[in-house]
């Protein structure tokens, strides 16, 4: 079941994101970097959102 949860900033920008797009699996987006996710569970990833959201929060855009 395709899935995503994000935040986005400046009009068209993706700032977090994690999905698991058809053909390149589970990954995520923080700020310009796309990397590998290993799915474990909502809770996690709910975790993990939250923590890449507090380090972009740190950062200039």
């Amino acid at each position: 079941m395709p899935t995503s949860v994000g935040m986005t900033g400046p009009p068209g920008r993706r700032l977090v994101g994690f999905d698991n797009e058809r053909g390149k699996g589970d990954h995520t987006h923080i700020l310009d970097a796309e990397t590998a996710y290993t799915f474990v569970s909502i809770e996690q990833l709910l975790r993990d959102f939250r923590a890449a959201v507090e380090t972009v929060k740190g950062t200039s855009l």
